[in-house]
């Protein structure tokens, strides 16, 4: 069916006119952003128009990884047609500069560029319930920090509507710490392990129940590693995560990228941006590796981005003078950082999930340093090929079209 559009945004994502398939066009049209058009041409506008003076619309995101021939055939997104239209992507917090928003944020955009309508729902707004039940599908993101009440009535509501939703984890949420220390590996004292069992609330145990009730009713789980992936599988049971999409962690490749000129990068300068390194709090971000293997490692200068814990500086008057402290900066400053630097060390204590930094860093040039706790190692060439910056930005671009095409695969 030929169609013209009348909104704006549509004709600088699509053209003026375009023929589509009767059902896409249809939904374009109760949608109000479009109008028939006869094929025989009768409609009196001119199918094309003549916009001198105006300057031409600068092609979408997607249809530049559809397009781009610099980039390898087999990492190009293949275009799809959506089969559904409106998403609730349901949230604890509002968007931040923090790790698991920032990823969010991209996946959303990306969506929206598709041609989803993708209707935010966090603590903010949540008593909207309607947008929920007015969605196609549902996207269960981080929900950590919801109150009890507002998890119960969720559960309610999306129980109550039957709708299909999608369990994208950030975390591991079945863990009262988040970042499980026994690495999923229960005791066989029960549904934990040994670490949080001390620990345990009632409520604590019935927010894990929960947890594994939200898995085993998806339609779709979303992890951020093969190394997320695992330890859920061992926490919670295979036949609990299944049929899951492993997403390329999301990071904004025109913010993180090389400045051009490697002359200004210093070859023995190490950064640490883990921000909370922390030697009393469980040491989760791995301050013990990190002075390890500065002590390992003199011939290097080291900036060190955290908060100044008082061991932390306690540490560095003890002839550590190859060692500056800073305090964290914001998360738009850091390509400068990972540009002028040589290696970036992250070696956290306990699974970070996806390794977010280490992508980042690499991403400017900037060689990463990690354990096996990261979950960006965890994952084949194929998927992050730390080798080839350009091979590896294609590879985090498509991402989100990967996420996108699972979830309208899955969820319809």
């Amino acid at each position: 069916m030929l169609i013209e559009f009348t909104d704006l945004s549509y004709r600088g994502r699509f053209g003026f006119r375009v023929d589509f398939s009767d059902s896409i066009a249809q939904k374009y049209i109760l949608q109000g952003v479009a109008k028939a058009v006869e094929p025989n041409g009768k409609n009196p506008r001119p199918l094309k128009r003549k916009e001198s003076g105006k300057k031409k619309v600068k092609p979408s995101p997607y249809d530049k990884m559809i397009r781009n021939p610099s980039i390898d055939k087999s990492l190009r997104v293949e275009p799809f047609q959506t089969r559904f239209t409106r998403v609730a992507w349901v949230a604890d917090l509002p968007p931040r500069p923090w790790g698991a928003e920032l990823s969010n944020a991209q996946v959303i955009k990306v969506g929206r560029d598709i041609g989803y309508e993708i209707v935010e729902v966090n603590q903010k707004n949540f008593v909207n319930h309607q947008v929920i039940k007015d969605a196609d599908v549902v996207i269960l993101n981080n929900l950590f920090m919801l109150g009890e009440q507002q998890f119960t009535r969720l559960l309610e509501v999306l129980m109550g509507e039957d709708k299909p939703y999608v369990r994208y984890e950030h975390d591991f949420s079945f863990c009262k710490w988040r970042q499980p220390p026994c690495m999923g590996k229960m005791d066989g004292k029960g549904d934990i392990c040994g670490s949080c069992n001390v620990h345990l609330t009632p409520q604590n145990f019935r927010q894990q129940e929960i947890y594994r009730r939200l898995f085993s009713r998806a339609t779709l789980s979303v992890f951020i590693s093969p190394m997320h992936r695992d330890i859920h599988e061992r926490a919670i049971g295979e036949y609990n995560i299944e049929p899951y999409h492993i997403l390329t962690p999301p990071v904004d490749v025109d913010r993180f990228h090389m400045n051009g000129s490697e002359t200004e990068r210093e070859s023995d300068l190490i950064v640490s941006t883990a921000g909370k390194l922390n030697p009393t709090g469980g040491d989760k971000k791995g301050w013990s590796n990190v002075s390890a293997f500065i002590d390992d490692h003199p011939e290097f200068k080291y900036e060190i981005y955290t908060l100044l814990h008082p061991e932390i500086q306690a540490w560095k008057s003890l002839n550590h003078f190859n060692v500056s402290l800073r305090e964290p900066i914001p998360w738009e400053m850091l390509p400068e950082v990972y540009q002028r630097s040589s290696k970036c060390l992250f070696l956290p204590n306990m699974p970070d999930a996806a390794g977010r930094t280490v992508i980042e860093a690499a991403l400017c040039g900037c060689e990463p340093i990690m354990n096996d706790m990261v979950g960006a190692k965890s994952f084949p060439k194929e998927r992050i090929d730390f080798d080839n910056i350009d091979i590896m930005r294609a590879q985090i671009e498509r991402g989100p079209y990967d996420f996108w095409k699972a979830v309208d695969r899955y969820c319809v």
